[in-house]
């Protein structure tokens, strides 16, 4: 069973692995204001296929492993009162340097267990979990990651960004619980983030849309390494063959497998590690100066300017204290991590447009709830609107268009709506 693969409703289940090599991944919590635990990302290569194969496959976004590896990886989500808190304490000490560990499932249910990103889990239960040997742990190290790619060149994201050309409004559309949003010159020349709702919100990725628009052949700027920002290149596949520009961050097992699936079809652009922000045009994407241990806030965001000197801010879901052009006024902004908490210690000001809006693209309903009633406090009557993707259309679409003018005219798709479902219902 393929992990990447989106099945629609028919959602086989493979074989499930005996035991697992994991690493943590990330943290998932309501925080204070919602119920419910925390609960530990693990991402996950079938250890036994790791014993006997992955070792000599070597790097498992290469050419010639990275289909059987997308067989053999897996996501699991364990309440946090169930990790062994030596581990979780060395993970909250050291992220970005996180420790493999082996798992091996038993009877019971105390852990989800994802075969594949977009259907429902497993429930496993978990025995002991053990740090992996040294010797294991560099094989699997040399398996995953992003190091086996140089960074690009200033000139390869010049020209990859210099196809944009005039921009006329910025699309947020409705994904669920996730991101994707397009400059529009009308139609989509360049996408951040590809995102969608996956595992516990795979449901709120609406059914009405099954088309994005790659007529222009837009590169895609991903924010950071998280599902729900890039899922939705495996359910339109069209989009691993687009150049995409990525940050360098540590990934595991199945993000390491993406990459393969990006580097097969498309082109992989890595930001290099010494630039701290690229103009090109209309588009300004800027590194995140969060620490590398925080994947949310140490990734890319990105600004567009409109030709009198006005501003639009997509932060992916950076906290606005890391990113250094936030410090600046807004006709718009898309509020960052789906309105979840960032520790974002102000809001960005506007600019006072009246067509200025503050957008949370979110689903509902969503597993943590969001977005939380102190973000919404936070961000109320600070822009002209504020407007949710999850407010959908009789036709079961929420997408987004922003503008600099109330005046504009609506954005028009180049296929007339033929081709694709992007076709804006709220501005």
């Amino acid at each position: 069973m393929s992990f990447l693969t989106y099945y629609g409703e028919d959602r086989p289940f493979g074989p499930a692995p005996r035991r697992v090599y994991g690493r943590i991944d990330s943290r998932e919590g309501p925080g204070a204001e919602a119920a419910g635990p925390s609960t530990i990302l693990i991402d996950s290569v079938d250890a036994d296929w790791f014993d006997e194969r992955g070792r000599e496959a070597g790097w498992l976004a290469a050419p010639e492993t990275r289909e059987e590896a997308d067989r053999n990886v897996s996501i699991l989500h364990a309440p946090e009162r169930d990790v062994p808190g030596g581990l979780l304490a060395r993970w909250m000490r050291h992220r970005g340097e996180e420790r493999w560990i082996e798992i091996e499932f038993t009877d019971g249910e105390d852990v989800e267990h994802y075969l594949n990103l977009f259907g429902a889990p497993l429930m496993r239960g978990s025995g002991p979990w053990r740090t992996v040997p040294a010797h294991v742990e560099a094989q699997l190290e040399r398996a995953t990651g992003l190091d086996a790619l140089p960074g690009a060149s200033r000139e390869q994201l010049i020209e990859a960004l210099g196809r944009v050309g005039d921009v006329e409004a910025l699309a947020v559309y409705d994904v669920g619980h996730g991101a994707c949003s397009a400059l529009l010159a009308p139609w989509p020349a360049l996408y951040f983030d590809f995102g969608g709702g996956v595992k516990a919100n795979r449901n709120t990725f609406p059914t009405a849309l099954r088309r994005f628009c790659m007529s222009e052949d837009p590169p895609i700027v991903l924010s950071h390494w998280d599902f729900d920002h890039w899922s939705s290149a495996q359910r339109d596949i069209r989009a691993l063959k687009l150049t995409w520009i990525v940050p360098r961050q540590p990934i595991g097992a199945v993000h390491t497998v993406m990459l393969g699936a990006l580097l097969a079809e498309g082109h992989v652009l890595v930001w290099p590690r010494d630039l701290g922000a690229l103009d090109v045009g209309a588009v300004r994407i800027e590194a995140c100066t969060g620490p590398r241990s925080s994947r949310n806030d140490s990734g890319l965001a990105m600004i567009l300017t409109h030709p009198d000197g006005s501003q639009m801010l997509l932060p992916g879901d950076c906290r606005y204290d890391s990113i250094p052009s936030a410090r600046g006024r807004f006709a718009s902004i898309v509020v960052p991590h789906h309105g979840g908490r960032t520790r974002s210690k102000f809001v960005p000001t506007s600019d006072g447009r009246a067509a200025g809006r503050c957008v949370y693209s979110v689903g509902d309903p969503n597993q943590w709830d969001h977005p939380f009633p102190s973000v919404l406090a936070d961000h109320a009557g600070v822009y002209a609107a504020e407007l949710f993707t999850a407010v959908r259309a009789p036709e079961g679409l929420g997408h987004v268009h922003l503008y600099w003018d109330e005046s504009q005219s609506e954005q028009l798709l180049g296929c007339g709506g033929g081709e694709c479902d992007l076709r804006c219902t709220q501005r």
